[in-house]
This record gives structure tokens, C-alpha cells and sequence, in this order.
């Protein structure tokens, strides 16, 4: 199952291991990012994209959402 798990060679944050990963080229566009974008940024695009279509921003704790991003 894990036979094809490629960790990052440098990690982001201490602690933290993300699997590399290809992500289909339409999904920049969607998105709004360059395809050059490392897959940890396209995630937190992703996260912060979805935390807005959510509602969430508009929260009174919505600060929090954010730094868990």
C-alpha cells in the first residue's frame, strides 16, 4: 500500500512529512496558481479557498481557522 510513499526531502516543518503527490493541471488553474506552486502551498491555498466558500472567514473566532491553516 505504502510502496509508492515518497517523503519530501525537506520537510516544511519540523515534524511534518507530506507525501509527494501529482496534482492534475487543471487544478492550478481552478485555483488560480501557477503550476510551479509546491504541493504544501496548494494545499494551504486549498484549505484557506475552503475556509471562505464555508463562511467561515466571517466568524468572530475566524482568526483561529486561519492559524490552523
Amino acid at each position: 500500500m505504502f510502496e509508492s510513499y515518497q517523503p519530501y526531502k525537506t520537510p516544511t516543518k519540523v515534524g511534518v512529512i507530506l507525501p509527494s503527490i501529482n496534482i492534475e493541471p487543471r487544478h492550478y488553474s481552478e485555483l488560480g496558481v501557477s503550476p510551479d506552486i509546491s504541493n504544501y502551498d496548494f494545499l494551504r491555498r486549498l484549505c484557506w479557498k475552503g475556509i471562505q466558500e464555508k463562511g467561515i472567514d466571517k466568524l468572530p473566532n475566524a482568526a483561529e481557522y486561519y492559524a490552523r491553516v
